[in-house]
């Protein structure tokens, strides 16, 4: 659309006059859009980085989970000195997290461990121990 030739309000060229959908004057309206899509670009990160530092932290929890049974599993079948539930309850603080349960049956082992991210309670089950079906614990050394 040409610019047409208008008469110009003091302190602008007459070309600087414009009509947007009826608006006589839109100066600052790019501004103000601008600044709400900065804004909402920004939430939108700030919610996919969030969402991502859970996703770790889950995993994370997930990892010790796995490590704790394993520890306290060897504690069960005398690899390691002291009870189970201690060895993985040493273990579990040590990353930061809290043993909520320990269940020993025999050779095999279930924790709980859970752990708490900004407002968002985390939890995670690992078990660990000889797989149904075997005799026993292997001693060290054997090939089984």
């Amino acid at each position: 659309m040409p610019l047409a030739k208008v008469a110009a309000r003091p302190g602008r060229s007459a070309y600087m006059q414009c009509s947007l959908s009826g608006w006589a004057d839109a100066r600052g309206s790019v501004s103000v859009f601008l600044a709400g899509a900065i804004a909402a670009t920004t939430l939108l990160v700030q919610g996919v980085v969030a969402s991502g530092s859970l996703l770790v932290a889950r995993h994370a929890l997930a990892a010790t989970a796995d490590s704790a049974a394993l520890t306290a599993a060897d504690a069960a079948v005398g690899l390691r000195a002291g009870p189970p539930c201690d060895a993985a309850s040493a273990l579990a603080e040590a990353q930061a997290a809290g043993l909520d349960a320990c269940r020993v049956e025999g050779d095999t082992v279930t924790v709980r461990l859970s752990r708490g991210v900004g407002l968002v309670p985390l939890a995670a089950v690992a078990t660990a121990g000889q797989p149904p079906g075997s005799l026993g614990a292997p001693t060290v050394g054997s090939k089984k």
